[in-house]
């Protein structure tokens, strides 16, 4: 075979010609060269872009599925389509199911278009946490509650059972929230250990402000999907059980059950510390015999949350007034909520929750002489733990009026970093 010859081409297709014992084919082999040539320089200097690069169409956003509680005792299933704006929620508990479109507001949260007032606004953090401020909740379909829901999550009483996890218990009556620890054994019974503040408020006799005992129950049943099960308890109503990464979570008749991970050590992790925006349920000037019928309506608000690597705690409301200051202490260093008692004492130290006491003063309507108004001692008294990235906070503040039982206020609520 004769050597190949290349030759400078001065014109396009190439007109030289190849020395070669088959010229076709090395013409071809030619042809190719050059065009390999020409796309190498063109890739340099930005005369040739060479063939165009596909491109995938853009991706639609994934429906995001949570399962939820709201504190007047509704088990509910949020899907939240970021394509169409659009919350579908189902409430199990009431049989109601339905879907609203929603706008998204300056500040992130969702001002959600539903005609029956039910739903109103809702805060997501994906994939995390969904907080919903709910107005035609519970039995009676007439109780506003703060929902709270977190992805749906494959889960079984194998995993949960038989763990002691701190709780905070959320309620829409009964000074609105109990704190302590609980489990649940692997049949469903739920063993709890809590301080309920109002009831330490009330002045009758023989009233306790601490619950312990176990919860049966009748029967366990596995949704198929299996994120969630349900527990049916001795008075035939249900309870149902979610988790997520950080803990699980029961809604119960009472209320919400937040089950949270215990602290290897009572002292604050600064780890804990920064910057939450929380969103608050509260309760202003209530008056109750018993807490079960309280007087006032509730309401919602919005605040920040600031603690310091040395737990040093402010809450301010969404007009800037602070709601609680204080310094975190170890719930198992407080002797009036841990002790030797079996009765009057919660029954494990609670780890990685936290609490302050504030005393101070406060106007009210003398409830002796109606049309005035007197100076009266607060006592408020703030709880608060954390779920990976959020905090829970709870307070309940007594005013100790003279001749009568007080009112009380109380506000909860869970902020995101």
């Amino acid at each position: 075979m004769e050597p190949i010859y290349l030759h400078t081409c001065l014109s396009w297709p190439p007109l030289c010609t190849l020395h070669s014992e088959d010229g076709v084919a090395m013409r071809l082999q030619y042809l190719f060269s050059i065009i390999i040539v020409l796309l190498i320089a063109g890739c340099s200097t930005g005369i040739v872009s060479g063939p165009p690069v596909l491109t995938e169409p853009p991706q639609r956003a994934l429906q995001r599925t949570y399962n939820g509680t709201a504190a007047v005792g509704d088990f509910l299933q949020i899907t939240v389509d970021p394509n169409s704006q659009t919350v579908i929620y189902s409430n199990l508990s009431n049989d109601q199911s339905n879907s609203f479109p929603f706008t998204v507001n300056a500040d992130g949260s969702y001002e959600i278009q539903d005609p029956t007032g039910d739903l109103s606004t809702a805060y997501e953090v994906p994939d995390d946490l969904f907080i919903l401020k709910t107005n035609n909740g519970g039995a009676d379909q007439k109780t506003a509650s703060l929902a709270i829901a977190v992805p749906a999550t494959p889960v079984s009483i194998e995993v949960l059972a038989n763990r002691t996890l701190n709780y905070i218990q959320f309620g829409t009556h009964n000074g609105g929230f109990e704190i302590g620890s609980g489990s649940l054994s692997s049949t469903g019974e739920i063993d709890i250990s809590t301080y309920w503040p109002l009831g330490a408020s009330f002045e009758m006799s023989g009233t306790t402000p601490f619950h312990n005992g176990t919860l049966p129950v009748t029967g366990m049943i596995e949704d198929p999907a299996r994120t969630y099960f349900t527990l049916k308890g001795m008075n035939g109503r249900f309870s149902y059980v979610f988790r997520d990464s950080t803990g699980y979570i029961i809604d119960s008749p009472a209320g919400t059950y937040l089950a949270l991970e215990q602290a290897a050590f009572k002292e604050f992790d600064p780890i804990n510390s920064g910057s939450y925006t929380v969103v608050l349920y509260q309760k202003n000037g209530a008056t109750s015999t018993n807490g079960a019928d309280e007087s006032v309506p509730s309401s919602y608000d919005t605040g920040i949350i600031t603690i310091s690597p040395t737990g040093q705690i402010t809450l301010t409301n969404s007009k800037k007034q602070v709601l609680a200051q204080g310094t975190l202490e170890p719930v198992s260093d407080q002797p009036s909520l841990y002790n030797s008692s079996p009765y009057f004492s919660l029954r494990d130290p609670c780890y990685g929750l936290f609490t302050f006491h504030v005393e101070s003063t406060a106007v009210v309507v003398d409830p002796n002489q109606a049309g005035s108004n007197i100076s009266v001692p607060t006592q408020q008294d703030v709880f608060i733990g954390f779920r990976g990235e959020t905090a829970i906070i709870a307070s309940f503040t007594k005013y100790l009026t003279p001749g009568s039982e007080g009112p009380y206020d109380y506000f909860y609520g869970l902020g995101e970093r």
